[in-house]
């Protein structure tokens, strides 16, 4: 087996939420009687990465830089238990994270576990995120709050105890009853001419794209059975693996679905705009279902010919992702106002560069409820911080998000949606109401 995966430990604890607060030890694995070390894995090349493989407004900003801002925020206010938090960052190599992610993700694994011991990890980097990453920590009873866009769903994170924690994306198990109840009220499912990309006549046909693991497997899966729920037949599924999620493969993709006359897609994760664009290069032009998960105002409106677009209907967790500067909703809660006060006042500007703030954004919220956590769950142990943050879920307000979605046996945050769509005038997406959807 691959370094860093090869110490599991017994079964993760049942989730009680009793507290007897026990006092805190002065010496633990990821603390000391003064400090509690807090990991962070960023993504340090990624802009120039993007830059070079051809892909526009994929800045993250200064991934550490937001870190240390939110914790000395945090430690400025009294820490947790008298302690200060302490950063131990851990950077990755976006080229070989896209060449072996699981090779990349053991090794991260394997430093946080055996050579720089924390008593929790917060990860801002999506393509690490492979099941093997989160088996790691979870068999080493080590919380991990991640800001990936990787789906996800609630049995497999029950499966991991708890010690992963999905901070930006909702769980899968919630979000695709509610994705597709939302396109069929948004009059999603109507006839659509694939060759002009515009409303037709052919009989609506659904396919599904989604990651060949799984996670990826229960993500169509929960989707097929919604869009049962709503009157369509199963749709066709096309899985790609993290090693074949390139050009090549989406353009057979494209091909199959044109071929089997698919009129709507709906995309589980990020690489949605690899099949738009061989898609495009065969004059196939269905209506897409999108969600934050796709990175509409990030990563499609940039990356992908306009034309793809027109049509595209969905709902977003995060305005950061799903909408430019120009259709910001405003701040979601106070917290968003904090968050960003406190990124200013340590120099860090984000400017149009959505994506660094949304990183920011994230990492405030992952950085608070691991303080929360703590103190909700009356220690700094594994076990304190997974009650925890189902304690401190329900109330917790997010940054990045509308609402939470935490609580006992939840733990993904994002718990509300806005109806989202692509209008064609500002070549831009929208929300279409301020409505918030609740996620179940």
């Amino acid at each position: 087996m691959a370094p860093g995966v090869t110490s599991p430990t017994a079964t993760p604890p049942q989730l009680d939420l009793s507290i007897s607060a026990p006092p805190v030890a002065s010496t633990g694995p990821g603390w000391d009687a003064k400090n509690i070390y807090i990991g962070l894995i960023t993504e340090n090349d990624a802009q120039r990465v993007a830059q070079a493989l051809g892909l526009a407004n994929l800045d993250p900003g200064d991934q550490e830089a937001d870190a240390r801002a939110e914790i000395a925020s945090i430690n400025r206010a009294g820490g947790v238990f008298g302690r200060r938090l302490v950063l131990r960052p851990y950077n990755t190599n976006t080229f070989a994270l896209l060449a072996s992610p699981d090779t990349q993700a053991a090794a991260a694994c394997t430093h946080f576990t055996q050579d720089a011991r924390v008593a929790a990890v917060v990860n801002d980097v999506t393509i690490i995120d492979t099941p093997a990453f989160k088996q790691c920590f979870a068999r080493n009873h080590l919380p991990m709050f991640e800001g990936s866009q990787q789906p996800t769903d609630t049995k497999a994170l029950l499966g991991f105890g708890g010690y992963i924690i999905a901070v930006l994306s909702p769980s899968y198990t919630d979000m695709a009853p509610t994705l597709v109840r939302r396109l069929d009220a948004e009059g999603y499912f109507t006839p659509w001419d694939t060759d002009k990309g515009a409303p037709g006549v052919a009989p609506v046909k659904v396919g599904l794209l989604t990651p060949h693991d799984a996670t990826g497997a229960e993500a169509a899966r929960l989707l097929s059975a919604a869009l049962s729920d709503v009157g369509h037949p199963p749709a066709v599924v096309y899985s790609y693996s993290a090693s074949g999620a390139g050009s090549g493969t989406q353009s057979s993709a494209a091909f199959r679905f044109h071929a089997q006359g698919i009129t709507h897609v709906i995309g589980t994760g990020l690489n949605t705009y690899l099949f738009m664009q061989p898609a495009e290069a065969q004059g196939y032009r269905p209506r897409y279902g999108v969600s934050t998960f796709n990175g509409p105002g990030v990563l499609l409106e940039h990356n992908v010919p306009q034309v793809q677009l027109v049509g595209s209907l969905g709902i977003g967790t995060d305005p950061t992702g799903d909408v430019g500067l120009a259709q910001d909703p405003g701040d979601v809660s106070d917290a968003q106002r904090v968050c960003l006060d406190t990124m200013h006042a340590a120099g860090q500007d984000f400017g149009e560069h959505r994506l660094a703030e949304a990183v920011a954004l994230f990492d405030c919220d992952a950085f608070r409820l691991v303080r929360d956590a703590m103190k909700a769950g009356h220690g700094i142990t594994p076990d304190a911080i997974v009650r925890g943050v189902q304690i401190a879920g329900p109330d917790f307000v997010p940054a990045e998000t509308f609402s939470s979605g935490l609580g006992p046996g939840a733990f993904a945050l994002a718990g509300s949606a806005r109806d989202l769509g692509y209008d064609a005038a500002c070549h831009c997406y929208r929300y279409l109401s301020s409505k918030n959807h609740r996620i179940h």
